[in-house]
Protein backbone atom coordinates (compact mmCIF):
# COMPACT_ATOMS: atom_id res chain seq x y z
CA UNK A 1 0.00 0.00 0.00
CA UNK A 2 2.79 2.54 0.66
CA UNK A 3 5.16 1.22 -1.80
CA UNK A 4 8.26 -1.28 -1.81
CA UNK A 5 10.52 1.25 -0.44
CA UNK A 6 8.50 1.76 2.52
CA UNK A 7 9.63 0.17 5.98
CA UNK A 8 7.89 -0.59 9.31
CA UNK A 9 10.69 -0.66 10.80
CA UNK A 10 11.58 2.93 10.34
CA UNK A 11 8.02 4.79 10.39
CA UNK A 12 6.14 2.29 12.95
CA UNK A 13 3.69 4.46 15.34
CA UNK A 14 4.27 7.61 12.89
CA UNK A 15 0.70 9.22 12.28
CA UNK A 16 1.28 9.28 8.16
CA UNK A 17 -1.01 9.88 5.27
CA UNK A 18 -1.67 8.17 2.33
CA UNK A 19 1.08 8.78 -0.72
CA UNK A 20 -0.39 11.33 -3.54
CA UNK A 21 0.21 8.67 -5.87
CA UNK A 22 -2.90 6.64 -4.56
CA UNK A 23 -5.18 9.63 -5.93
CA UNK A 24 -6.92 9.53 -2.88
CA UNK A 25 -9.44 12.34 -2.51
CA UNK A 26 -11.33 13.02 0.52
CA UNK A 27 -11.72 15.52 2.96
CA UNK A 28 -9.94 15.05 5.46
CA UNK A 29 -7.19 13.44 4.25
CA UNK A 30 -7.10 9.51 5.87
CA UNK A 31 -4.06 9.06 8.26
CA UNK A 32 -2.65 5.70 9.25
CA UNK A 33 -0.25 4.28 11.40
CA UNK A 34 2.12 1.50 10.19
CA UNK A 35 3.00 -1.20 12.51
CA UNK A 36 3.08 -5.28 12.88
CA UNK A 37 0.36 -7.32 12.42
CA UNK A 38 -0.73 -9.11 16.04
CA UNK A 39 0.43 -12.12 14.98
CA UNK A 40 4.17 -10.85 14.61
CA UNK A 41 4.30 -10.46 18.31
CA UNK A 42 3.28 -13.86 18.67
CA UNK A 43 6.06 -14.88 16.35
CA UNK A 44 8.14 -13.27 17.74
CA UNK A 45 11.13 -15.49 19.29
CA UNK A 46 13.72 -13.22 20.63
CA UNK A 47 11.83 -10.99 22.85
CA UNK A 48 8.31 -11.30 23.01
CA UNK A 49 7.31 -8.75 25.39
CA UNK A 50 9.40 -5.73 24.00
CA UNK A 51 7.38 -7.12 20.56
CA UNK A 52 4.18 -7.08 22.67
CA UNK A 53 4.86 -3.17 24.25
CA UNK A 54 6.30 -1.83 21.04
CA UNK A 55 2.30 -2.90 19.25
CA UNK A 56 0.96 -1.41 22.18
CA UNK A 57 2.96 1.86 21.88
CA UNK A 58 2.15 1.89 18.26
CA UNK A 59 -1.79 1.49 18.41
CA UNK A 60 -1.47 4.21 21.62
CA UNK A 61 -0.05 6.30 18.85
CA UNK A 62 -2.75 5.93 15.99
CA UNK A 63 -5.67 6.49 19.03
CA UNK A 64 -3.86 9.73 19.81
CA UNK A 65 -3.51 10.99 16.20
CA UNK A 66 -6.76 10.04 15.69
CA UNK A 67 -7.51 12.16 18.40
CA UNK A 68 -6.22 15.20 17.27
CA UNK A 69 -7.26 15.33 13.24
CA UNK A 70 -10.42 15.11 14.68
CA UNK A 71 -10.77 18.26 16.41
Amino acid sequence: MLGNAFRVSTHRGELLQLPPEMHVRLDPRPRLTATVHPSAVLRDRTDRELAYKSLVADLRSARKGLATSTR
